[in-house]
């Protein structure tokens, strides 16, 4: 009796806390709310097949600071994406540049290292930016696997008119190279953003198997069910 009590304890807590972990393949997670001057990139795309394109866009948003400059650094696996030139006629590969008020100091690709390097600069004094994109990679996918594009926080800033770095937030994709096209909300990690990693079951005894079965039958035996 002792053994099916210490069970039946042991079964209740299982149920109590009816959780597992959730380790999603890429799939979609809610940041918490950026409260503070970010660049982001955003994609309605998680995966892209060998030879296929996506296209990322890179968003500020200074949160009404002006800013007078910013500096965007994007890393990314060049084993498994190569940057689509968005100016073939022009030498070197560049990436499209989306903004009309700020001018363009650098845009660079360095395909062998997996590096973007975009900066801008208005000659016109600061301006205050709201979920702008300024700027739309394309990828091709190489080969299959799984790996990430990030803004380098380092390596970028938003400057305001008397220099001040007012940067608080950037983030991170997953993206998946497959066999064939996948469309899917990405997997979005914001630097200095806790996520949730696990979900609830709503199942009580759907995910329970094995010994924690034959314990729950026999407490539902015992109880005159």
């Amino acid at each position: 009796m002792n053994i099916i009590q210490s069970a039946q304890a042991q079964t209740l807590d299982e149920i109590a806390s009816p959780t597992i972990p959730f380790d999603p393949p890429g799939g979609a997670v809610t940041p918490t709310t950026v409260t503070g001057p970010s660049i982001t990139m955003t994609t309605d795309q998680f995966g892209i097949g060998i030879g296929q394109n996506m296209t990322v866009d890179i968003v500020i948003d200074s949160k009404s600071q002006e800013i007078s400059s910013y500096n965007v650094q994007i890393v990314y696996n060049p084993n498994l994406l190569e940057v689509v030139d968005a100016q073939p006629a022009v030498s070197n590969t560049q990436i499209a540049y989306l903004d009309n008020f700020f001018e363009v100091d650098e845009n660079s690709v360095n395909q062998a290292n997996g590096v973007i390097n975009l900066k801008a600069s208005s000659p016109q004094g600061g301006a205050s930016f709201s979920n702008r994109s300024v700027a739309r990679i394309t990828f091709k996918g190489k080969q299959l696997g799984l790996g990430q594009v990030e803004v380098n926080k380092n390596n970028s800033s938003l400057q305001t008119l008397n220099s001040t770095d007012i940067l608080q937030y950037t983030n991170s994709l997953s993206i998946t190279v497959s066999d064939s096209s996948v469309t899917v909300t990405p997997t979005i990690i914001t630097s200095g953003t806790a996520f949730p990693t696990r979900l609830p079951n709503n199942s009580i005894t759907g995910d329970i198997g094995g010994p924690a079965g034959l314990v729950l039958g026999l407490l539902l035996i015992s109880l005159g069910h």
